[in-house]
C-alpha cells in the first residue's frame, strides 16, 4: 500500500533489520509508537499510512518466520512483559499484527475467528476492526460467512476514510459472496442490496484501486476475481496476468502462486466456453442443414401433389370429353354442329382444369399451364369462328 513516510516508523520496516531483533518487545514498541503518533494527532489509525506501516511491519515478521503464537501467548499472559491492560490502542495494533501474521501463514478460518477475541472492546466499533473482520470472514466456508464479510466491508467503506484497502476488501467480499450464493438480493444491516447494484459499486471501486495503484498486484487480482464472476473472462485474464508479472517482479512467491492458480482457472473457463461455442456453431449448422432438407422435401411434396392434381384433371377432362362428345353427337342435327360443340366443350374443359392446376403449382409450372390454357381458348375460338367462316 502506497502512503506517506513517517520517520518514527521507518526504522521498524527497514528490510536490512537484523533478524535477531524480531521480538515481542519490538512489536510492543512499534505499537506504542503508533499510538503515540495517534495521540499527538500526527497519525490517524484508520488511514492508509497506519494500515500500510502495520502491514509492512507484519510482512517483515512473517518473512523472518516470527510465530503468531508468541503474540497469543502475550495476550494470554504467558509472557512476562509490561502490563498492556490499560493500553487498548497498543493492544489493538498488536491484535492487527496477529491477524496479519495468521493471514500470511494461511491459518484456517476457525483459528482466525478466535483472534477476534483478542480485539479490545473499545475498538470493536472501529472501521479498522470492520476491515479485518471482513478479511477473516472472507476466508470462511459458507454463504453466511461471506455475507458477514460483506456486511463488515460495507460498514468499513461507509466510514468515509477513503482507504483503498477497505474498498478492495469490499470487492473481495462481493465476489466471494456471489460466487457461492444464487440470491439476487442480500440483506445488510436491515437493508436489501441488489446483486447488480453491489457489482457495479464493486467494479467501480476495483477499477479506481487499480488505476490509483497500478503496481499493486493484489488489487489487480481482486479486480480479476470480480470480472471473472461477472463473465468478462478476457479482461479478467488480462488483469491476473499483469498481477502475476508484478508479484514476480516484487518477489512475492506466495501471491504469485495464488495468481497463477487464478489464471489457470480463468483459462480453463475460457477453453470450456470456446468448446461450448464450437459445439453450438456445429449444432446451428446441423439445424440449418435439416431446415434446408425440410424445405426441399416440402417442395418435392408440393410438386408431387401438383402432378397428381394435373393427372387427375387430365383423366377427368378426358372422360368428360368422351362422355360429353357422345351426348352431343346424339343430340345434334349435323356433324358440323357436333364438331363445333365438341371443340367448345374440349376447350372449356382444358381451360377449367388448367386453371385448377395453376392454382396449386409453383411459378415455373403455372407458366407452362397457361400455355395449355391458351390452347383450350384457341379451340373454343376455332369452334365459335367456324360457322362464320363457312357462312
Amino acid at each position: 500500500m502506497e502512503h506517506r513516510k513517517i520517520p518514527e516508523l521507518e526504522d521498524f520496516v527497514n528490510e536490512d533489520t537484523d533478524s535477531t531483533s524480531f521480538s515481542i518487545d519490538e512489536i510492543i514498541d512499534f505499537a506504542q509508537t503508533n499510538c503515540q503518533l495517534v495521540n499527538e494527532d500526527r497519525l490517524l489509525l484508520a488511514s492508509e499510512e497506519a494500515i500500510g506501516y502495520i502491514q509492512e511491519f507484519s510482512y517483515l515478521y512473517h518473512k523472518n518466520r516470527f510465530e503468531a503464537k508468541t503474540i497469543k501467548d502475550l495476550f494470554d499472559g504467558s509472557i512476562d512483559t509490561e502490563d498492556l491492560s490499560h493500553q487498548p490502542c497498543v493492544r489493538f495494533i498488536i491484535f492487527i499484527i496477529l491477524v496479519e501474521l495468521d493471514i500470511e501463514d494461511n491459518a484456517d478460518f476457525e483459528e482466525l475467528k478466535e483472534n477476534l477475541d483478542y480485539c479490545p472492546s473499545d475498538y470493536k466499533d472501529h472501521a479498522v476492526y470492520y476491515y479485518y473482520r471482513s478479511r477473516i470472514y472472507n476466508r470462511g466456508y459458507t454463504s453466511e460467512d461471506y455475507r458477514i464479510s460483506l456486511k463488515m466491508a460495507t460498514q468499513a467503506i461507509q466510514t468515509d476514510h477513503n482507504i483503498t484497502d477497505f474498498d478492495v476488501t469490499f470487492v473481495d467480499s462481493v465476489a466471494q459472496y456471489f460466487s457461492t450464493s444464487s440470491k439476487e438480493v442480500v440483506e445488510i444491516e436491515g437493508t436489501s442490496k441488489k446483486k447488480d447494484e453491489l457489482f457495479e459499486q464493486a467494479k467501480s471501486l476495483a477499477l479506481q484501486a487499480v488505476e490509483s495503484s497500478p503496481e499493486n498486484h493484489k488489487y489487480r487480482s481482486s479486480y480479476a476475481s470480480l470480472l471473472e464472476l461477472d463473465g468478462d473472462l478476457d479482461e479478467a485474464q488480462k488483469q491476473i496476468s499483469k498481477a502475476l508479472r508484478l508479484s514476480d517482479q516484487q518477489d512475492d512467491p506466495d501471491s504469485g502462486l495464488s495468481h497463477y492458480m487464478q489464471l489457470r482457472r480463468i483459462q480453463t473457463q475460457q477453453k470450456s466456453l470456446r468448446h461450448i461455442k464450437s459445439q453450438f456453431d456445429t449444432f446451428e449448422k446441423e439445424i440449418q442443414t435439416l431446415e434446408n432438407r425440410a424445405t426441399k422435401l416440402r417442395g418435392e411434396l408440393d410438386e408431387y401433389r401438383n402432378q397428381t392434381i394435373r393427372i387427375m384433371g387430365f383423366f377427368a377432362a378426358l372422360i368428360a370429353i368422351v362422355v360429353s362428345s357422345a351426348q352431343v353427337i346424339q343430340t345434334t342435327a349435323t356433324v358440323g354442329e357436333a364438331a363445333q360443340l365438341v371443340l367448345v366443350l374440349t376447350g372449356g374443359l382444358i381451360v377449367a382444369f388448367t386453371s385448377l392446376g395453376a392454382i396449386f403449382s409453383n411459378e415455373p409450372e403455372w407458366k407452362k399451364l397457361v400455355l395449355v390454357g391458351i390452347v383450350g381458348l384457341f379451340l373454343i375460338a376455332v369452334a365459335l369462328a367456324a360457322p362464320i367462316l363457312y357462312a
